[in-house]
């Protein structure tokens, strides 16, 4: 009968679980809780409050073969969301989906059963051998700490080998939390626990399993598609789930429903691993923000206007959709971003919308568009150094999309656009675009491990090989000659370490300079007459103003650069 269940305890909970008599649809997002939520979940229940209820949907199998349900995760690994093998329903009883209370069901099953890999702090996001395995342990010495809490925490096997107990420095006893269930207190031995205070925490923690304490409602008789809307209307009224993860479960659940087609999870994670390995981190939501640009009429999330024949359009397209995103970001590369320097994905949406729509799958590498290269790489810059997507995006993509058409559902492009739009682009953001005195100037203020110092030093050095990475932020008077005498610069490191005091070098020019002062690397390169083309130009080049080059001179030198810099920037932005 459909309604609220008996309650069931944790153990069964579990062992439904790992008998897969609890499944996720495929519409679920993954798991995404952190340790310290799974550790603030253990220490409510070890204080005796409620889990809390769960709507599960009965599915008869016989009914619905197509779909695909996953297992809940295990051992999960942080960042990566890994979600355990999808699988069919045929030859399956009937079993429970889990519609709300996965994350705390999940929890439990890595705390009892499983263990959560954390990313080791040196590690790329994307080394999967960079993520250390943890298991969830419980201080039975310490009790009650002083804030009222439990002492959980998540050890790493190099740490405790998985021992049942092990003492920490201060002589703690920790237990495992997942050892408990098999642990026959009363029968077994104690494995060195003495205290009473530490075998009375043992009991209130295998009580958790034993506790009926999970309530759950249950519907039956829904297909697959009503399962879909009221998964959408329980989430939708609340801050759990965001509306890309809800489009998100929209999308997976509309692939899953059509007979051979793609794995929408598997997809997406393929695209951002791929991104990943070009040095930017990108994630569902900006693949969705890039979909409804691409296609949809609102710029702006609206799940009532994302029918189904929307979200199957998108599978047809999906090859060239990620070859797209792809090529965006290889030609992001090209112009030396990555992900540490990058300030907005947003403003990269335009440029994704010129290739896809144009059909330049080579854009980023094509002998026929190295004038666009050009073009969008001076526009993309302009947009970070001016933080133009900052604040409320959806009004401007849906204004920069307007300068590619009026109606997207008539046509993609209203005009025949032979390179990208960038002044179109730019005249139609008009009072977004603020550039002036006061603008200029914080930009020439921007330090030099500052996310912004490249794209600024990037548009004032536009020649150098970025595609290569092959290019330093570099000091004009060395830093090595501040640290020595910082006095001579009236102990002003912010103003030393400025753009005004920046240049961008080609790596090996400035492997060259090293700790040189600029005096001696100008006279190095091009010698000591002052009156030469050469040396002349190589002031101009490098925006190094004309005047002594001395230590003693650096505030003439710091002025007259700055109005250099200033100029320039004007000049560029305007």
């Amino acid at each position: 009968m459909p309604g609220f269940q008996s309650p069931i305890t944790v153990k069964l909970a579990l062992d439904r679980i790992d008998k897969k008599e609890f499944m996720l649809p495929a519409f679920q997002r993954e798991f995404v809780w952190s340790t310290r939520q799974i550790i603030n979940l253990f220490d409510s229940l070890m204080k005796g409050y409620p889990f809390g209820s769960m709507l599960v949907w009965k599915v008869k199998t016989l009914d619905d073969k197509k779909h695909k349900f996953y297992p809940l995760v295990k051992s999960f690994i942080q960042r990566h969301h890994t979600s355990e093998q999808a699988e069919g329903v045929e030859n399956k009883k009937d079993f429970h989906a889990i519609m709300d209370g996965q994350q705390r069901l999940t929890a439990l099953n890595i705390g009892f059963r499983g263990s959560f890999a954390e990313k080791t702090y040196y590690a790329r996001k994307d080394d999967l051998t960079g993520y250390q395995e943890k298991i969830l342990y419980l201080n039975i010495t310490k009790g009650l700490s002083e804030d009222g809490n439990y002492d959980f925490n998540f050890f790493s096997i190099d740490e405790t080998t998985k021992q049942d107990v092990f003492k920490d420095n201060w002589n703690h006893n920790w237990v495992r939390v997942g050892c408990v269930e098999q642990w026959k207190i009363g029968i077994d031995d104690w494995r060195g626990i003495e205290l009473e205070d530490e075998k009375k925490m043992i009991f209130s923690l295998k009580e958790i399993l034993n506790a009926s304490s999970i309530n759950y409602y249950e519907i039956e008789d829904e297909n697959y598609e009503e399962a879909v809307k009221i998964f959408i209307r329980i989430n939708s009224g609340g801050s759990s789930l965001s509306y890309s993860d809800i489009m998100f479960s929209m999308i997976i659940a509309a692939w899953d429903s059509k007979n051979g087609a793609r794995n929408a999870r598997a997809e997406f994670n393929n695209l951002i691993k791929e991104v990943s390995d070009t040095g930017f981190c990108i994630d569902n939501d900006f693949i969705l923000k890039c979909i409804l640009v691409l296609f949809h009429k609102k710029v702006q999330y609206d799940l009532s206007s994302l029918h189904n024949e929307f979200l199957l359009e998108i599978e047809n397209k999906w090859s060239n959709i990620y070859c797209s995103i792809s090529t965006l970001f290889r030609l992001l590369q090209g112009f030396g971003l990555s992900g540490v320097n990058i300030t907005s994905y947003l403003s990269t949406i335009p440029v994704l919308y010129y290739l896809y729509h144009k059909g330049y799958q080579n854009l980023d590498t094509g002998v026929n568009h190295v004038n666009d290269r050009k073009i969008i790489k001076n526009w993309l810059l302009k947009m970070l150094c001016l933080k133009v997507f900052s604040g409320s995006s959806d009004n401007i993509l849906n204004q920069v999309r307007q300068v590619f058409t009026h109606d997207i559902e008539e046509a993609y492009f209203t005009e025949n656009f032979n390179e990208f739009p960038s002044v179109k682009i730019f005249n139609k953001l008009g009072s977004r675009i603020n550039i002036n005195d006061d603008r200029i100037n914080e930009l020439i203020e921007i330090q030099k491990d500052n996310q912004y110092a490249f794209s600024i030093l990037a548009l004032l050095y536009p020649h150098l090989d970025y595609r290569n990475n092959n290019f330093h932020k570099d000091h004009l008077f060395p830093e090595a000659f501040y640290k020595l005498n910082p006095e001579k610069f009236n102990n002003d490191w912010k103003t030393y370490n400025s753009i005004v005091n920046l240049q961008m070098l080609d790596a090996n020019e400035n492997m060259s300079k090293q700790d040189k002062s600029l005096k001696e690397w100008i006279n190095k390169e091009v010698g000591t007459d002052k009156s030469t083309y050469e040396y002349q130009n190589f002031l101009k080049a490098h925006l190094i103003p004309d005047v002594e080059l001395d230590v003693e001179n650096f505030e003439i030198f710091f002025s007259e650069r700055k109005k250099i810099i200033l100029n320039k920037l004007e000049d560029i932005l305007s």
